[in-house]
């Protein structure tokens, strides 16, 4: 945009801008947010992944974490448990996808299930607590069953 008192290099040679002429019809009021969006637009987020396609990404994840070694277990599920989070799993089909996976790797019933409830709250913080403080997700860890993963070995559908 060039406007009084931006400089203009001409024959290279530094001249002030001069308005040349002025419109004779009235002119709009320039809209602020447009101008700044457009010279510096916002990167636009990919599209998440649909249900459909969940399934495939869960049980791939729930390979991954059973790969990993002593010392990348825990990092590993909490890591796998975030993406599932992130694209709307609920906390009981995480544990259901990645229990077995986890307890194939190493990790125990209680670590397993503390890894993914933190990692659903890391990611999902406001839906976790009430405004009295208390755990709303708290029913929601073992969804379809009241056991730990253990248990759940034959659903877990790996």
């Amino acid at each position: 945009m060039i406007a009084p008192p931006s400089r203009r290099i001409i024959d290279g040679n530094v001249k002030l801008y001069e308005v040349a002429d002025i419109a004779a019809h009235s002119v709009g009021t320039v809209d602020a947010a447009r101008l700044r969006d457009f010279l510096d637009p916002r990167p636009v987020a990919p599209p998440r992944a649909s249900s459909g396609s969940m399934e495939v990404d869960a049980e791939r994840l729930a390979a991954w974490v059973a790969g990993r070694g002593e010392g990348e277990r825990n990092r590993g599920l909490f890591w796998a448990a975030c993406r599932l989070a992130e694209n709307g799993v609920s906390p009981a089909d995480a544990l259901d996808a990645l229990g077995a996976a986890a307890q194939s790797a190493g990790l125990g019933d209680r670590e397993i299930t503390t890894t993914v409830r933190s990692a659903y709250r890391a990611i999902q913080p406001a839906s976790e607590t009430a405004s009295d403080g208390r755990s709303r997700n708290a029913g929601r860890w073992f969804g379809r069953s009241a056991s730990p993963p253990s248990a759940a070995l034959g659903r877990a559908g790996l």
